[in-house]
């Protein structure tokens, strides 16, 4: 295994025999991630000082990159490694956790910020020695045990004891629990759904001395990934990071690049599409699989989600004419979101295996309030019961959920939305039912807060992206002749909890439920408005009918 590592870096620094410390940014070292000579010369990673641990107990869950973050990580070694002015866009709502190895670099790094309108209330200093600006591949992997969130610490696959060294030091900066996972290995070539599954390229198996089930055991150990996928890298370099080419933007939605079909690894790309289209997710569902077009190596998919921004890296020159084009697809995928284009330029560069994801890592927030919920999808069975939306919902800061805060939001059709009150059912477990007729369209959401002053939804973004499910159209006979005038006959509030009142110069009334039976009656004569209490019906759909000798309409009712 680290033979053919050798021969790789061998022919690297044969290529680039000039290689050394003061010629730090040269294209060779951006697009193998080498720093330099001495590399080579401790390939085999001695100089690594890890620390394995038991695994953590109990359930366990890795956190996705595109779930709540109170930060990002930055390393400050020869630079940045990106654009201050993503800096300070990032800064704007997410503190800049800033790596620097001295009070001297602190010194430069504020300076630099105050210059470019960083907020500086938004960035803390975190010292400890580096080797590299590629925070994303030796940062910390987060996850959450019981209703905490801890770190898991890995072999990084760089002889860089210093970078190695950064889950350590994160761990005692946020002052989390730290696991070791003895699995060489490196954040670039990882991500996850934050619901059991995750991905890589089969570069794990190259590094490791184990078989692929004991990769996956550990894996489910540490991580809680029930499915991990270890994927052929159609990229086709040394490097052999999945975020070179593919990156989950939701649980059930997941990038690809595209190369053109004259491309030789046409075939591999559209291999992996597939494969992704027909595999199903965490939601139940199969998997949305976007594209952007890369014709020659725009690293479109190195991209940053931090909170409800996505940072996509640019390029210049020569392919730039697709900047755009990957823009748009991140807007369609990603509704709600703001969507920035990263230029590069200076001593900022992409390259198709180096960009802005490899060079930032996010830090969840520590006290996450957390929604898990299964969305209703597809076009789904009538039901005169209505739909039962469920979801668990946790405070990791451990502080109580605000009972009025816990909504369940929906609309039918282009109607304003709705609001019913969660109802806890047991334990961390809420739910609520949507009341809903044949034909209708459900956009819905779920909304919470606790007592720390957090709030969440389900799904992140809210309404900009709600869930949507149909209902199957009604193929029995209108046995009902549905009122067209409300001027003679109206039925309000509609939909109602249950007290409701009719406006009619009708005689009298009829309440019937779905299956046609008759559940109520009365009187309307000599009453302009007639108030009626249906809070003894169970909720679903009914129909009003109003009668006046051989005349009869109707008013669809909705209880909930």
């Amino acid at each position: 295994m680290y033979l053919k590592l050798l021969f790789v870096f061998a022919f690297l620094f044969s290529i680039n025999s000039g290689f050394s410390q003061k010629n730090k940014t040269t294209k060779q070292q951006s697009r193998y991630h080498v720093i330099d000579i001495d590399e080579l010369n401790n390939i085999d990673g001695s100089l690594r000082n890890f620390v394995a641990t038991p695994p953590p107990n109990g359930d366990v869950r890795s956190i996705a990159e595109f779930e709540k973050m109170q930060g990002v990580i930055i390393s400050y070694t020869w630079g940045f490694g990106i654009p201050v002015s993503s800096i300070a866009e990032m800064s704007e709502d997410a503190i800049i956790y800033t790596v620097v190895e001295n009070q001297s670099d602190q010194n430069d790094v504020t300076a630099i910020y105050n210059n470019n309108a960083v907020n500086m209330a938004h960035v803390e200093f975190v010292t400890a020695p580096l080797n590299s600006y590629w925070s994303r591949d030796y940062s910390p992997w987060f996850i959450r045990e019981e209703n905490k969130i801890s770190i898991v610490n890995f072999p990084y696959n760089r002889p860089r004891p210093n970078d190695d060294n950064i889950p350590v030091v994160f761990s005692n900066y946020l002052s989390t629990v730290l696991y070791g996972m003895e699995l060489i290995h490196t954040g670039g070539n990882y991500m996850t759904d934050g619901m059991g599954i995750a991905a890589s390229t089969n570069l794990v198996e190259d590094e490791n001395n184990l078989t692929t089930t004991e990769i996956l055991d550990l894996m489910q150990s540490y991580l809680g990934i029930d499915d991990y996928e270890l994927c052929d890298d159609p990229l086709d370099e040394y490097i052999k990071h999945i975020d070179c080419w593919g990156k989950f933007l939701d649980v059930d939605k997941i990038l690809i690049g595209a190369v053109p079909a004259t491309d030789y690894r046409y075939a591999d790309y559209e291999a992996l599409a597939d494969y992704w289209a027909n595999k199903t997710s965490s939601y139940g569902t199969n998997y949305q699989v976007f594209r952007t077009y890369s014709p020659s190596g725009q690293p479109y998919t190195n991209s940053l989600i931090l909170n409800k921004k996505v940072f996509v890296p640019f390029v210049s020159g020569a392919g730039s004419q697709w900047n755009d084009s990957a823009l748009a697809v991140y807007q369609t995928a990603m509704p709600g979101y703001e969507v920035f284009g990263i230029d590069e330029g200076g001593s900022v560069q992409w390259e198709a295996t180096d960009a802005l994801h490899c060079r930032t890592h996010g830090v969840p927030d520590l006290g996450m309030l957390y929604i898990k919920h299964i969305p209703l999808s597809g076009e789904l069975t009538y039901q005169a019961a209505g739909y039962q939306i469920e979801a668990d919902i946790t405070a990791y800061n451990n502080t109580a959920l605000i009972s009025d805060s816990l909504k369940l939001y929906y609309k039918i059709g282009n109607n304003p939305y709705q609001n019913i009150g969660l109802i806890s059912q047991s334990g961390n477990t809420y739910s609520a039912n949507i009341p809903a007729d044949y034909g209708d369209t459900v956009s819905y959401y779920i909304h919470a807060a606790d007592m720390s002053g957090r709030s969440a939804n389900h799904p992140l973004i809210g309404n900009a992206n709600p869930h949507t499910f149909t209902v199957e159209a009604d193929t029995t006979q209108d046995i009902f002749s549905i009122n067209t005038n409300p001027d003679i006959f109206k039925v309000f509030p509609n939909p109602s909890h249950g007290v409701i009142y009719i406006k009619s110069n009708f005689s009298r009334f009829e309440i019937i439920n779905i299956a046609g039976s008759k559940v109520k009656e009365g009187s309307l004569k000599g009453k302009e408005y007639y108030r009626l209490d249906l809070s003894d019906l169970s909720k679903a759909v009914y129909f009003v009918k109003a009668f006046k000798q051989n005349s009869v309409v109707t008013e669809k009712l909705i209880l909930y």
